[in-house]
């Protein structure tokens, strides 16, 4: 499955040439990490966590104004049910509650919508590695001088760990032992880090944990499509995962208490 199948622009669209312009320049940070260790996992990670870190500011933004919503929850739940029959009067009582504490319910999206094009940016670009020519991988948005393409192009797998990097998850289950214990440790990451990232989310005593909506439903995502997408994407996945964990455990000063 292919990033470009839900992408249908003509090639000489501006906002292809420009999406295609971007998509060079996080290429560019790609090979650089390359360049410092010739690893090309270690070249996703690096990018993954840079791009992760830049975007930490929205992610944050988008938890705290999530974790606002949901400590208003119950007095949302009041006004339901106290304005059942009355939608308009439900209306006005909301937001006169939402203005009262400086919330809007659509605080949470707007930050996360805000990185989403950059985060598709990396997705593609990683995606972009493993695209094959008639004699093997023909690397996107990478410089042809580069050391990362030259050790790419023409190249039919990209070792990582054992795992195929440009191989969908389900070639995993074919080659087993260490491919397929690299692919389930990832989809593992992924899972557990965003479980975490609710726990340590939570708003405050008896409120049910929330997250951004892109780290929380990003896990499972990963778990039903890591069979069919590049076991790449899902390094950069899981990696991000990790990363956003650690800013909210900082954020809070330190692990969940069981």
């Amino acid at each position: 499955m292919s990033i470009s199948a839900f992408v249908v622009l003509g090639a000489n669209n501006p906002l292809t040439q420009a999406f295609a312009a971007v998509c060079r320049v996080a290429g560019s940070v790609l090979a650089a990490f390359y360049r410092l260790y010739p690893s090309i996992g270690f070249a996703i990670v690096g990018l993954t966590v840079l791009v992760t870190v830049l975007t930490l500011p929205f992610t944050a933004r988008a938890t705290r104004s999530l974790a606002s919503n949901a400590a208003l929850r119950p007095e949302i739940e009041r006004l339901r049910r106290k304005h059942r029959g009355d939608p308009e009067r439900l209306r006005q009582a909301l937001g006169e509650l939402y203005a009262a504490h400086g919330v809007s319910p659509l605080g949470g999206c707007v930050p996360m919508l805000l990185q989403a094009p950059l985060l598709i940016v990396v997705v593609r670009v990683v995606e972009g590695l493993g695209h094959r020519g008639s004699q093997g991988f023909v690397p996107r948005y990478l410089s042809h001088h580069s050391r990362l393409y030259r050790a790419l192009h023409g190249a039919n797998r990209m070792p990582f760990g054992g795992l195929d990097l440009a191989a969908p998850g389900s070639a995993a289950f074919a080659m087993g032992g260490t491919a397929l214990a690299m692919f389930i440790g990832l989809i593992a990451v992924s899972a557990a880090a965003g479980y975490l990232q609710q726990r340590l989310s939570s708003p405050g005593e008896g409120a049910r944990p929330r997250v951004p909506l892109t780290a929380a439903i990003g896990p499972a995502l990963v778990a039903a499509f890591g069979l069919v997408l590049p076991a790449a994407v899902t390094l950069y996945s899981a990696t991000g995962a990790c990363v956003r964990l650690v800013q909210v455990i900082m954020h809070r000063g330190g692990p969940p208490v069981a």
